[in-house]
């Protein structure tokens, strides 16, 4: 199989050297933060499975949960996301388990270091849980980054490669839920986006079957950590169409049967833990356990998710904009990879805008299409690439200033956010531009 655009990955250093410098900065602004912990609101509820399995024994009825909450006076004293089920008289966590099994390696790190050093300590919500939870989120993007470095090597060069890493790890709202607000779900999903965008790449070009059942267990955990992120599936089942036509596609799946056979099993058996939660909890193998939250699929926010001052993602994320732009050179170099990401990312957004919340409460910008950027890197690559070998001052100069721009800008509006500047939950026109360039006191 030959691969036009494929470029040698040997010697790239300045991409390798950056993925160590995002992980640095960011635990270095972690570090001289004050009074930083994980573990309110919906960060509470996506750890809560790991405390109650593993310290309480008791994830069905979390009967020590409300003495914990009243202990480190988190969500102001509420079972946050947490309802009583009249037919078994336990208590079900709306929160999916995903999240919770991307934590559990630091999390069993930090239980075993709190019953070494202070087991009367070892509660699952001291220092050294959200210590290890926090900088667990670096390691998980670090990961992230780094296969997406691998994938990108592939169509570009260490140079474009480079950039693009930086502007992920710095222009967008990444930089805030791993450094300013960890234990959401999203920047799991992202590493898990990046992951699987390789492992898909890899399985295409190699043919080796353990790739298919790498990528079930990987697409499992994605759809584990927010179901909304099923659109992603479409990467494993469509990403051959770069390289092959739909009957040497199908010529491909049929060769890889059991591989493919694999990746179903394992994907379905990840779905079972959270089947057998929900089974165990409610009586009911299927629950929706968002309550009175919906979607209005029939009228999709997409003006306002994309372009309103509250938490549009143009306006909070400017970069998108270039990445969306990219979609076009990405377009002129592998027609089907475009259009798979355009498609793919059209799915995203109307999935994300039909949520009846669609500003998604205190939150800076739209969180829900941080994991996006796993993707849409290529397209940013394919533009940055693009414009350099043009050569032409007029338009590299331009972009490198606007890119350079709304860097600095993503992190200070993520301080102001940090320092209560800028609104958790709703901003209009007026109070944004009075805030726009505001220093913190």
């Amino acid at each position: 199989m030959r691969y036009g655009i494929y470029i040698p990955a040997s010697g790239a250093m300045k991409s390798k050297i950056v993925i160590l410098f995002i992980s640095f900065l960011y635990c270095y602004i972690i570090i001289n933060q004050e009074n930083y912990g994980p573990f309110y609101w919906d960060t509470s509820g996506y750890y809560v499975y790991l405390p109650a399995t593993f310290i309480y024994n008791d994830v069905g009825k979390l009967a020590f949960y409300p003495k914990v909450i009243n202990d480190h006076n988190l969500n102001n004293h509420e079972l946050f996301g947490i309802s009583e089920q009249p037919a078994t008289g336990r208590r079900l966590d709306k929160y999916p388990v995903g999240t919770a099994i991307c934590e559990a390696p630091f999390f069993f790190i930090a239980h075993s270091y709190a019953l070494i050093t202070e087991p009367e300590k070892a509660d699952g919500y001291t220092p050294p849980y959200w210590l290890a939870i926090v900088f667990g989120g670096v390691c998980w993007v670090a990961a992230g980054l780094w296969f997406l470095r691998k994938l990108l090597l592939r169509y570009f060069s260490d140079h474009v490669t480079t950039i693009t890493l930086l502007l992920i790890g710095f222009a967008t709202n990444l930089y805030f839920y791993v450094v300013m607000s960890a234990g959401m779900s999203h920047t799991y999903s992202f590493a898990l986006f990046c992951i699987l965008a390789y492992l898909c790449d890899e399985w295409v070009r190699s043919g080796r079957k353990y790739m298919a059942a790498l990528i079930g267990i990987v697409s499992g955990i994605i759809v584990l950590v927010r179901p909304t992120n099923a659109p992603v599936l479409l990467m494993p089942l469509c990403w051959g169409l770069k390289d092959m036509s739909i009957k040497q596609l199908l010529g491909f799946y049929k060769r890889q049967s059991a591989g493919i056979v694999a990746a179903v099993l394992l994907f379905g058996l990840l779905l079972l833990v959270q089947l057998s939660y929900w089974k165990y909890v409610t009586g009911n193998w299927l629950v929706y356990s968002y309550g009175g939250e919906h979607f209005n699929f029939s009228d999709p926010q997409l003006f306002n998710g994309l372009f309103s001052y509250a938490k549009g993602w143009f306006v909070y994320t400017p970069v998108a904009l270039v990445a969306v732009a990219g979609l076009w050179p990405l377009y002129r170099r592998n027609r089907a990879l475009a259009l798979l990401l355009l498609l793919h990312l059209s799915l995203s957004v109307y999935l994300v805008f039909s949520w009846a919340q669609w500003s998604y409460g205190g939150s800076f910008g739209c969180r829900p299409l941080i994991e996006v950027f796993g993707l849409l890197a290529l397209p940013l690559a394919a533009l940055i690439d693009a414009t350099l070998k043009k050569r032409k001052l007029m338009l590299t100069i331009p972009l490198f200033i606007f890119l350079s721009f709304v860097t600095v800008l993503n992190m200070f509006q993520s301080f102001q956010l940090k320092k209560n500047v800028i609104q958790w939950d709703f901003t209009d026109k007026k109070s944004y531009w009075a805030t726009f360039g505001k220093i913190p006191e």
